[in-house]
């Protein structure tokens, strides 16, 4: 027990003693002044005593309580009154015989105080363990699942306790001083999986008990129990901060094994994405080099024969494949930047208007007899974001509307300030998405299936690129039909990462 609960017990038993002392003097008194036999007062004197040898925890109170009984028996009820001479010693040998009962039945109830103090001792620990194990149910991270640790040991234990992670607890070895003894427990327990410090055979020296927690397999950390005593801790205390350490070691096993089940789904999906994604180039690239090779041939072999407006129309073809094949090129250099960086990829603050006069520029070759307005944003303008890629995804975003829409579709792109971030926005009037496919726009390469409609065609990698982009932006970007009957794309980047808002 603590010094500061150990005292507040002791005030408690004290007060108790005094309070059922000073009750039996009081009934005493009244018999007294019935003029009911002495002997009478004796039984009522000896109901205290009985009632601290039952209550109180040390045996201490019972002798003290049965002397000072004796002393005031003594002066208010026997003659001489008022007086400590002894007259007679009959009551004496009475309040003597009370002592030594009082002591039998300290003997007595002693045992049943230790069962009573045993069982709300193991229904602390059972408590605990039940509203821990109850936490677990749930999938927790595993930072979560150390916190409640600390918290259900600290709930039992009258001191705080330390749960570390592995990793926290090589980073707290490492702040100790040199040659430090608890440095070394720490990473013996690590290494080896079992418990150093207080009471163990390794580091026994230690005030403080270093308990891992892990399976055979792996350490998914430690608990590090500062003890205030050199009083070793009992078998039962030793029994349920294992218990706790396994049920905690089970938990995180479950999330480890799940996360390892995931990262083989993950894996095996990355697998078929680059199968897919070599299909789909091998199939997409193969008709611009196609009529690339069949127009260089052409010219070659039949140049003398061809009229001039002939040979203008194949040289014009050959222009519009051989760009087709580089905004393959910057897709697949976009798609490999976002698979490698990730989240991680480098971000400044862009001014928007360049980003679209930049996408604009680099689609005016496909305008046609398309109305293509740029709108301009708010001056000063500025966007979180990788420059390169989000000009990646504009242009696909125009490049689609520009190549399925009518020819006399009007397209209008603009961005602007809203909250937390900017919002750019794609729109035409050009004849509008079929709405079955309206929930598949940006799936990967939904599109090299038979489209119902050429509106579709060429979408599936664009559009799945666009959203890889905007997401490792953490971002969002969206897709549908509008009012006018056409289509809408929007996305949306906000000012800062997570983290930094």
């Amino acid at each position: 027990m603590v010094p500061g609960k150990r005292w507040l017990n002791s005030l408690k038993e004290t007060l108790f003693s005094l309070g059922a002392i000073a009750i039996a003097t009081g009934v005493s008194f009244g018999l007294d002044a019935l003029k009911i036999d002495s002997g009478a007062i004796l039984i009522v004197y000896l109901l205290p005593i009985l009632a601290i040898a039952i209550v109180c925890d040390s045996i201490v109170y019972s002798i003290l309580a049965s002397v000072f009984i004796l002393l005031l028996y003594n002066f208010c009820f026997t003659s001489p009154r008022f007086s400590f001479a002894m007259d007679e010693p009959g009551p004496y040998i009475s309040l003597a015989v009370y002592f030594l009962v009082s002591i039998l039945l300290f003997s007595e109830t002693r045992s049943t105080h230790r069962e009573i103090a045993k069982r709300k001792e193991n229904e602390k620990r059972l408590e605990a363990l039940g509203r821990f194990s109850a936490f677990l149910l749930e999938e927790r991270e595993s930072q979560a699942v150390f916190e409640a640790l600390a918290k259900s040991i600290s709930s039992y234990f009258p001191f705080p306790a330390l749960v570390f992670s592995s990793e926290e607890a090589f980073s707290y070895a490492a702040k100790q001083p040199a040659e430090s003894e608890l440095a070394e427990a720490i990473r013996y327990t690590l290494a080896s999986n079992l418990p150093s410090g207080h009471g163990e055979n390794q580091f026994f020296s230690l005030p403080d008990k270093v308990i891992p927690i892990g399976n055979e397999q792996t350490v998914f950390g430690l608990i590090l129990l500062p003890l205030p005593s050199k009083k070793p801790l009992s078998a039962q205390e030793v029994s349920f901060l294992e218990s706790l350490a396994a049920s905690a070691a089970n938990a995180l096993a479950r999330k480890a094994a799940v996360e390892a089940s995931e990262k083989n789904r993950l894996s095996a999906e990355n697998e078929k994405y680059k199968a897919d994604l070599l299909r789909c180039l091998s199939h997409d690239i193969k008709t611009p080099l196609t009529a690339l090779e069949t127009g260089t041939s052409l010219l070659e072999n039949s140049y003398d024969e061809l009229s001039e407006e002939d040979r203008r129309s194949i040289v014009k073809n050959l222009n519009d494949e051989s760009v087709s094949l580089g905004d393959y090129v910057e897709n697949l250099l976009s798609l490999s930047k976002v698979n490698s960086l990730g989240e991680n990829i480098p971000k400044t603050m862009e001014v928007a208007q360049d980003l679209l006069d930049e996408a604009f520029n680099g689609e005016a070759a496909f305008l046609k007899s398309h109305q293509l307005k740029c709108l301009p944003p708010e001056e000063g303008l500025l966007v979180y974001c990788d420059g390169r890629l989000i000009v990646q995804v504009l242009r696909n975003l125009i490049h689609n509307a520009l190549i399925h829409t009518r020819a006399d579709a009007k397209i209008r792109v603009s961005c602007a300030k809203e909250e937390g971030g900017v919002r750019f926005l794609v729109h035409d009037d050009g004849g509008g998405i079929p709405e079955d496919r309206l929930p598949h726009l940006f799936e990967e390469y939904s599109t090299l299936s038979n489209a119902p409609s050429d509106r579709l065609n060429g979408h599936g990698l664009g559009l799945s690129i666009c959203q890889s982009i905007v997401m490792v932006h953490q971002g969002w970007i969206k897709g549908g039909n509008n009012a006018e009957g056409g289509a809408d794309f929007d996305f949306f980047l906000p000012d800062k990462p997570k983290g930094l808002q």
